[in-house]
C-alpha cells in the first residue's frame, strides 16, 4: 500500500482548534481516526498502545504546543510511558 497522507496547517480560532482536538479524543477512544479534507482522507487506526510526544515551549514574544501520537500496526507496542496530567489553572483549582 502506498502513503497516503493529509496536511492541515493554518490560523484558527481557539475555539475551533479546541474542538478539532475533541473531535481527535473521541475518534482516538473508539478506536478509528478518520481525517478528510475535501475529497482527500486517511483513515487510521490505532493501537491499544500508542507512542505520546507533548512538547511545550514558552519564549518571549511566542508560546508553542507540539503534539505528536503515532503507534505499530503490528502490534509490537508496550506500555512504559509516566503518567502525565493536562489541564489549565482554572480546571486544576476545580477538582
Amino acid at each position: 500500500m502506498g502513503k497516503k497522507e493529509i496536511k492541515l496547517k493554518g490560523n484558527l480560532e481557539t475555539v475551533k482548534t479546541a474542538e478539532y482536538l475533541i473531535d481527535l479524543a473521541t475518534s482516538l477512544k473508539a478506536g478509528d481516526v478518520y481525517i478528510q479534507k475535501g475529497g482527500e482522507f486517511v483513515s487510521l487506526k490505532p493501537g491499544a498502545v500508542v507512542d505520546f510526544e507533548i512538547e511545550a515551549v514558552k519564549k518571549k514574544h511566542k508560546e508553542k504546543l507540539v503534539i505528536e501520537i503515532s503507534w505499530h500496526t503490528d502490534g509490537k507496542d508496550e506500555f512504559g510511558g509516566d503518567e502525565m496530567k493536562i489541564s489549565s489553572p482554572d480546571l486544576k483549582e476545580a477538582k
